[in-house]
């Protein structure tokens, strides 16, 4: 009967507790606008008028060892009827749904995500793609925003991320 207690103590240190976290996040941008032209007039809700509408989870688990596992699902939302922006498609992931692994190596993700060449210019813009530095003329040189599928790397943060 000793011996179990004993082989119990003995296992103690191996047993590894993980530590993850889940943040829910999101915006609502509404407004109302009244618009007035060729002696017609409306007022309206309006979405997205200094930042898009959305709502996310994200989160990570600490695997230990230096690594990390992660996820992130966020929404596009309109802030009036609570619905995705399409119809058509109701509420979906549309924005991000990605899942990585990170360590000193860097990080790995894998998912719907911004595009390597939308990166660059996002990075700079103090407005963050929102309101008056909307993306505007970035989509209108066709070039993709978010792409599904994705693989992505990321250098570590010692290098630049």
């Amino acid at each position: 009967m000793k011996k179990i207690p004993m082989l119990l103590a003995g296992m103690a240190p191996l047993c590894v507790l993980a530590q993850g976290s889940v943040t829910i996040f999101g915006v609502v941008d509404t407004g109302v606008a009244y618009v007035k032209a060729g002696g017609k007039s409306v007022t309206a809700l309006t979405n997205s008028g200094a930042s898009y509408s959305r709502l996310g989870f994200r989160g990570s688990e600490d695997l230990g060892g230096g690594l990390k596992a992660g996820f992130w699902l966020e929404a596009p939302l309109s802030g009036d009827t609570g619905q995705g922006l399409n119809p058509a498609t109701g509420f979906n992931f549309a924005r991000r749904a990605t899942v990585s692994l990170a360590g000193s190596f860097g990080e790995l993700r894998l998912g719907q995500d911004y595009t390597a060449s939308y990166y660059n210019p996002a990075w700079f813009d103090p407005f963050q793609g929102t309101g008056i530095g909307q993306p505007t003329a970035f989509m209108m040189l066709g070039s993709p925003i978010r792409i599904g599928n994705a693989v992505s790397y990321f250098l570590p943060r010692s290098l630049g991320g």
